[in-house]
């Protein structure tokens, strides 16, 4: 565990190298991962305020780090002021030292997320480089001249890797913040996303045929594309607002929506691809980060993974046909102010619940660090899942307390309550004539021709009456005609005495 300065180069001294340079010549981090690239340290510095203190531990105080207020200064070894510098910038002069461990880079990649704050990408950097000698006497130099000191907010390692069985890269970043009061706080994060679509024999194929389907793909997407985007806004023209009153057409329109942002993503990932792939071989083993990429690949990932979710709502409709579906659209749609109400209700407590949770336990526990968080814990305890060691570890009482009332609350009382709505309306509309309309007999309608076009089905003929009934019934028709036609005479005959 990692709770001091000396650890934290100790730890990187040995098993950051062992991992980086398992194998002396190699870039091999293990039997299948490659380094792409070298691993880079970066700090992220708070600046020094402008009180003095009598303290002798802390002569100087300093400002707290955020996105706005920060270190961007360059400085000499050992943070020491630069001896040439002008006095209205903080940018080295053409004739210092090119250092960029006490240089300020400018960073062009997306913040980095701790569990404490949100660093800019800009920082103070240094690589690690290729050779394992190298790496032990710039760690050895870092070290020495007190890189990491009491200005120092968070320590970052980056490191590249590639699978190439799996054609795979992954961005591993591994964050240490130095809180105050709180001592280190270690956060990993791992990304992987594939770089090109290429490899084995299939990735030989698919570069020889990669003109002609990547044509005729991109030629069938956009025509049923066109088609679906005529066909709803000639809709849209017809129906005006009363368009997004079918909650099947807000479906549709957002199906669209999705794919015109999935189109966008798209192109913008295959533009990074290339700028990313020309960088790599210019760089000659330098660092070079891939967090935009993996960022990128993950947003594309979540709207393919979003449109596929509407999509499969949209084959809900077709459901519809059967009589059961029918019945449950039907229960849902006319309970739906009452679930509307139920949901608000709903949404109150779990908060409470949620906001409950972070504060009790965030700080001990990382399912309740942040309100997100403590609001999935709480929807996993709803499905059976507890977790109620995260609760009782440092707050025996109040925990026990905590997860009896949201059990009985949550879980029992409203859940229950929601089944009850649930139930009243579905009995209702099984009882209602109009109640799921015809679609259910147009499902059968259609099953039965499926199964007469296999041959398994037999054919419905409505029963002939029989001869006497039909004679019957033709003898009472004569009557009634008979009768209609003397009550016309008599109207007819009192028409002409007036």
């Amino acid at each position: 565990m990692i709770n001091s300065v000396d650890k934290l180069w100790t730890w990187s001294n040995t098993e950051l190298l062992g991992v980086l340079f398992a194998q002396n010549g190699s870039k091999l981090l293990d039997d299948q991962s490659f380094r792409v690239g070298a691993a880079a340290f970066k700090q992220f510095r708070s600046r020094p305020g402008d009180c003095r203190t009598n303290i002798t531990a802390f002569p100087t105080c300093k400002l707290d780090y955020t996105m706005e207020q920060h270190e961007e200064g360059d400085f000499s070894p050992a943070w020491r002021p630069l001896p040439d510098r002008d006095v209205n910038s903080t940018r080295c002069r053409q004739d210092c030292a090119n250092d960029t461990a006490w240089t300020f880079t400018k960073g062009k990649s997306l913040p980095y997320f701790g569990q404490v704050k949100s660093y800019m990408d800009g920082a103070y950097m240094f690589e690690i480089g290729n050779d394992p000698e190298e790496a032990v006497f710039i760690m050895e130099h870092m070290q020495e001249h007190d890189w990491l000191d009491g200005f120092t907010e968070a320590v970052v390692v980056e490191i590249n890797a590639y699978n190439a069985n799996a054609d795979l890269f992954a961005v591993m970043t591994l964050m240490v913040e130095f809180v105050v009061g709180r001592g280190f706080t270690p956060t990993r994060n791992i990304h992987v996303f594939k770089l090109s679509s290429y490899v084995g024999t299939s990735g030989q194929l698919m570069i020889g045929f990669q003109a002609s389907l990547d044509h005729i793909i991109y030629i069938t997407f956009v025509v049923l594309f066109a088609l679906s985007l005529f066909r709803e806004g000639k809709k849209m023209f017809h129906q005006k607002r009363m368009y997004f009153c079918q909650p099947w057409n807000c479906l549709e329109f957002l199906r669209l929506l999705i794919c015109v942002v999935a189109i966008v993503f798209f192109s913008v990932k295959e533009g990074l691809r290339s700028s990313y792939v020309s960088q790599l071989k210019t760089r000659e083993g330098g660092f070079l980060s891939f967090r935009i990429m993996a960022a990128f690949s993950d947003v594309f990932s979540s709207i393919l993974a979003f449109l596929v979710f509407v999509m499969t709502l949209q084959f809900l409709q077709l459901l519809s046909f059967n009589r059961s579906i029918g019945v449950l659209f039907h229960t849902l749609r006319k309970a739906s102010d009452k679930i509307a109400a139920f949901l608000a209700m709903f949404s109150v407590v779990f908060i409470a619940f949620s906001t409950t949770g972070g504060l009790l336990f965030g700080s001990e526990a990382n399912s309740y660090m942040t309100l997100l968080t403590s609001a999935r814990t709480l929807l996993v305890i709803m499905f059976g899942d507890t977790s109620f060691k995260d609760m009782s570890a440092n707050h025996v009482i109040i925990g026990r307390i905590y997860f009896v009332s949201f059990v009985i609350l949550g879980v029992m009382i409203l859940s229950n309550m929601f089944l009850g709505i649930l139930d009243e309306q579905f009995s209702t509309s099984k009882n209602d004539p109009s109640g799921p309309g015809g679609d259910s007999d147009m499902g059968e309608f259609m099953v039965n021709k499926a199964l007469l076009f296999v041959g398994i089905g037999t054919r419905s003929v409505r029963p002939r009456a029989p001869e006497c009934e039909e004679s019957r019934g033709d003898g009472e028709m004569t009557e009634h005609v008979q009768e209609l036609e003397e009550k016309l005479d008599l109207v007819l005959k009192k028409i002409n005495s007036l």
